[in-house]
């Protein structure tokens, strides 16, 4: 199946637009170096359809952007958006938040939507954003430690340059799964 990922800055300047941009592209250049069969294209969310999102984050509505996202997607593309909210006191922020408390730096909602509100951190933004397209949390829910035999994934609870910061951070089980869900 093809997948597009969108982005979008929430409540940022244009250096945080500037960082959602950058740091989209280095985790779709790495994608494609690792993974080059995938079916995966990637473009900032046009501006009228974040026009949609941005009053539903505004509000609190979540589910509401949830349903504006689905409908960019077709039978033959599955889209998802990724969010960079560098504002964490911004409603969106809050009220993800207040949905799963232990989701310090970003939380997913149904593989549609990701929210990352760790400020400068490109490792829970590509965290966040490698859920839309099927990976799993590679961590325990009850204590946050890993699962994952690889030190360096990237789906650890989290992940920062000090625990991920590697050129290779995706594991095994997570290439098997972006290999099943974008090809």
């Amino acid at each position: 199946m093809n997948r597009h990922v969108y982005w979008h800055t929430h409540k940022g300047h244009d250096t945080d637009a500037q960082f959602t941009a950058h740091s989209i592209a280095q985790l779709v250049n790495h994608l494609r170096r690792e993974l080059p069969e995938l079916n995966l294209t990637a473009s900032v969310l046009p501006t009228n359809v974040a026009d949609q999102i941005d009053w539903q984050l505004d509000c609190g509505f979540l589910q509401g952007a949830i349903s504006v996202i689905e409908k960019q997607s077709n039978a033959d593309l599955r889209a998802g958006l990724t969010i960079y909210c560098p504002d964490s006191k911004s409603t969106a922020v809050t009220t993800a938040r207040q949905r799963l408390p232990h989701a310090f730096w970003g939380i997913n909602f149904r593989g549609v939507l990701s929210l990352s509100y760790a400020r400068n951190n490109p490792y829970a933004l590509w965290h966040e954003s490698l859920h839309l397209l099927g990976a799993q949390d590679h961590y325990s829910s009850q204590n946050f430690q890993s699962t994952c035999a690889m030190p360096c994934c990237i789906m650890q609870f989290a992940p920062d340059e000090r625990t991920v910061g590697s050129e290779s951070f995706l594991c095994r089980a997570t290439m098997q799964i972006l290999r099943k869900n974008c090809t």
